[in-house]
């Protein structure tokens, strides 16, 4: 997801594009790290109705980073593209950003990393 900034709205965002891609799930399963835009009332109470009931958010435990290897990709799209970057605006700076993450993804399909 895209947003301005990091907030509890974009993760709702991102839970209710889940909620219409998979119509039929009777269960989906989110992992999500300890941030307090993850755990803030806005998504708990989101997250309190019926049909939202569908959802079912685990969280990573704190400090551990062996389980959370997205934070290797992050630290890579910062060490080289985000950091010091010289783009005019926001959506120049997206545009860099997903081409990194779509590099990324066609490299990893080709060479499966071990659970």
């Amino acid at each position: 997801m895209e947003g301005e900034s990091k907030n509890s709205l974009l993760l709702l965002e991102l839970l209710w594009k889940l909620h219409r891609r998979y119509p039929k799930a009777r269960k989906i399963h989110v992992i999500l790290e300890n941030d307090s835009i993850h755990r803030a009332k806005t998504v708990a109470e989101s997250l309190a109705t019926e049909a939202e009931q569908r959802f079912a958010l685990h969280f990573l435990p704190p400090c551990c980073p062996d389980h959370n290897r997205i934070k290797r990709t992050w630290q890579d799209l910062h060490a080289n593209v985000t950091r010091n970057y010289r783009c005019s605006d926001m959506s120049e700076l997206m545009k860099h950003v997903r081409y990194f993450l779509q590099k990324q993804n066609r490299q990893n399909s080709r060479y499966p990393q071990a659970a």
